[in-house]
């Protein structure tokens, strides 16, 4: 994997081996650490213990927004604009809860890709309003004719500066069901979070297990939908879930309530009839197998505590973060080389381009999951061998001419002036080392006399 001090930029090619390419220095070391005091879990445990460990993350804090926020003291302008949300004019109300803790100076937005959202202008993003030292929250009213959107929250600190929660799932349907409210509870998520490696193209598409979503019918009289994600479960694995109300199993470890796999790899989630149940509920997420239902474990942490109260056209839409689950499971061997290095007898003197697939597939042979290339960008500048050192690029898009594969570039047209460079080509693939110079002469030259300006 790639050192600290390293910046990568992720590709994937060729069945099950991710393509790594480094582009530029910055520290990895501070992104990457548990921050698990940003994650802590302050609650009261149930009176059932269930389990030990890691501070859950995205636990639901005891929150009683305002029966009805709009009639909060607003100036005079303000007060003109606010609708009611009726079904009959065709809105929804929904209605935004983080749970975060700012300190002095701070505040929160939303922002997205939706008008009442500012379309991604951190200036024109929606605020929230404060209402605990655990929780903020806003709301707006959405056309339900409207298309799904997605949104992140904003910190702005006192200097003014901004820091957003990482990914892109946080998605809203405002179409997706009949109800004239929708509550969604969010956690943030903070871009050092281990588990966010995980959800990056490479693992996403190559290296983890890809799970088929699950094709089930849209229930009837859901009240609550709960999101959350374990992107390292076993292939036989599923993600479950049991609480403190009888709904919920009443903790009873021989029924867990299995979540199903999401359209992206490591999302699960389930929607639930909870119109009958008792509030506060606390409850936990936990590990079943797939095929028999049978319990394995529950996840680290105290125990989350839902809040809320059942309304009807009311639905309530819970997004936890992280399961908090090992997340040092997941284990794959790499190697880390320059293309010049990798030579082949297809090439001119120096490893090329076109020469990776042949590495990849070696790779794959042999069981590793990761390469790891040196910089490839153009460093020509005294047209000697000093500029071989691939970490002084003249451009950040430039790529080098040595990696190019001089047969691909004169194609048929131009194939009998190649022919003349066949000697060449020998004895500079013949010698131990790379010889810079004359190799960049040679392709260059080339590349000039088919390519006349």
């Amino acid at each position: 994997m790639p050192s600290a001090g390293m910046r990568v930029l992720f590709c994937s090619y060729g069945g099950n081996v991710c393509f790594l390419h480094i582009i530029s220095y910055f520290s990895l070391s501070k992104p990457l650490t548990l921050a698990t005091e940003k994650r802590s879990n302050d609650l009261p445990k149930a009176k059932k213990p269930v389990g030990k460990g890691r501070t859950a993350r995205a636990t639901n804090k005891p929150v009683a927004l305002p029966a009805n926020p709009t009639t909060a003291k607003t100036p005079a302008k303000a007060a003109k604009t606010v609708k009611t949300t009726t079904k009959a004019e065709g809105l929804v109300r929904i209605r935004f809860q983080l749970r975060y803790k700012t300190s002095f100076g701070q505040s929160l937005f939303i922002t997205g890709n939706h008008p009442q959202l500012g379309m991604g202008n951190p200036d024109q993003a929606l605020p929230m309003k404060y209402f605990n030292e655990e929780s903020w929250y806003a709301e707006l009213e959405i056309d339900t004719t409207g298309t799904a959107f997605t949104y992140n929250y904003l910190l702005k600190s006192a200097d003014g500066s901004f820091t957003t929660d990482w990914g892109r799932d946080k998605t809203v349907d405002p179409s997706a069901s009949d109800a004239k409210d929708l509550l969604v509870m969010d956690a943030w998520n903070y871009a050092g979070y281990f588990e966010n490696a995980f959800y990056t193209e490479p693992f996403e598409q190559v290296l983890l297990h890809q799970r088929k979503a699950a094709k089930t019918p849209a229930k009837k009289a859901v009240t609550h939908t709960f999101h959350v994600k374990a992107p390292l479960l076993q292939p036989h694995e599923s993600l479950c879930l049991l609480g403190s109300d009888a709904l919920l199993h009443d903790w009873d470890t021989t029924q867990p309530i299995l979540l199903e796999p999401g359209a992206s790899n490591g999302h699960w989630s389930i929607a639930l009839n909870l119109s009958k149940a008792q509030f506060p509920i606390a409850y936990k997420y936990g590990v079943a197998e797939t095929a028999t239902g049978k319990f394995i474990r529950f996840e680290n942490g105290n125990n989350r505590v839902l809040y809320d109260a059942v309304a009807k056209d009311k639905q309530t839409l819970i997004n936890d973060g992280f399961a908090v689950l090992p997340n040092t499971s997941w284990r794959g061997a790499g190697m880390a080389i320059p293309v010049f290095s990798i030579r082949t007898e297809k090439g001119f003197g120096v490893g090329e381009f076109a020469d990776i697939p042949a590495l990849v597939d070696w790779a794959k042979q042999v069981g590793l999951k990761l390469v790891q290339i040196l910089p490839v960008n153009d460093t020509t500048a005294t047209h000697t061998w000093m500029d071989s050192y691939p970490y002084a690029a003249i451009s950040a898009f430039a790529l080098h001419p040595i990696y190019l594969n001089l047969e691909q570039v004169a194609g048929k047209q131009h194939k009998k002036a190649l022919d003349k460079l066949a000697v060449q080509k020998t004895a500079l693939n013949f010698l131990d080392t790379v010889d810079y110079e004359a190799v960049m002469k040679a392709k260059l030259d080339f590349v000039k006399k088919i390519f006349v300006s």
